[in-house]
Order: C-alpha cells, then sequence, then structure tokens
C-alpha cells in the first residue's frame, strides 16, 4: 500500500484533532493488476463509538459510512482500500482486538488497515506489512 505524503498529512490532522478517542477513516484510491494499492484520499468518519463514551479504546465505522464512501469513491473511479484507526497513548500496532476476525473490513474486498499510535497529540505510523493487515507506513 502507498499513500500519498499529503494524504498522510490530511490522516495524521484527523487523528490528532480526534485525540484522545480513537479517530478513524477509510482510505480511497486503486488496485492495480498484480495487487498494487495506491491510496489517492482518506475519508475521515465519526467514530460511532464516541456516543456511547467507548471511543477511547475502541471504534466504530457504521455501515452508511462505508456505503457512501464506496458510492463516492465509485464516481470517482476509484475504490475503498482500507481503514485507518488511531491508538491513542498506546504504541501503534495492531492490538488483540484489531486482529479479531469480526472486526469491520475484515473480508471486505481490498480492505486493509492503517493504526497510528497518538501520544500527546502527536500522530506516529506504524504496522505490519502483513498481506492480510495491508502494508502500513512506518514514520
Amino acid at each position: 500500500m502507498r499513500i500519498a505524503p499529503g494524504v498522510l498529512a490530511e490522516i495524521r490532522r484527523h487523528l490528532a484533532a480526534a485525540y484522545p478517542t480513537e479517530g478513524c477513516g477509510l482510505l480511497v484510491g486503486t488496485r492495480g493488476p498484480n495487487g498494487d494499492v495506491v491510496v489517492r484520499r482518506q475519508l475521515p468518519v465519526p467514530n460511532r463509538r464516541a456516543a456511547d463514551g467507548g471511543g477511547r479504546t475502541r471504534y466504530l465505522i457504521g455501515p452508511e459510512d462505508f456505503l457512501t464512501a464506496e458510492r463516492d469513491a465509485r464516481q470517482a473511479s476509484l475504490v475503498v482500500v482500507g481503514t485507518y484507526h488511531s491508538h491513542p497513548d498506546v504504541p501503534a500496532r495492531p492490538s488483540a482486538y484489531d486482529t479479531e476476525p469480526h472486526r469491520v473490513g475484515r473480508g471486505r474486498r481490498g480492505a486493509g488497515g492503517a493504526r497510528v499510535g497518538i501520544a500527546r497529540r502527536s500522530p506516529r505510523f506504524c504496522g505490519t506489512r502483513a498481506r492480510s493487515e495491508g502494508v502500513l507506513i512506518c514514520q
């Protein structure tokens, strides 16, 4: 997965603004015939867990957010290629909860993920290169 520097900057701003709750969003881009994924834009979406008080340690992207994003992406000849979310004040690595099979987006065509650790509003991207999880940019 390749993410343009400008898109990374937008993700950082969004997730820093969401602190101290987990910020989340969708990655929109293209998938090449050999499986290469290029993220062209990010789409911040509301953390649906924030309303019930669970947004500090969990996130939820609502189905309506996925549907809207998929429709808008299609109109631009793009697709939703993954999700991203922050881990406030903890390391930017998959939690046990993130890797459970029931997670939103797992099993969806092209759904990869990016996790961003945020400590005191300073985002840091990091993760793994496991194919099933997508490629995460460490900076």
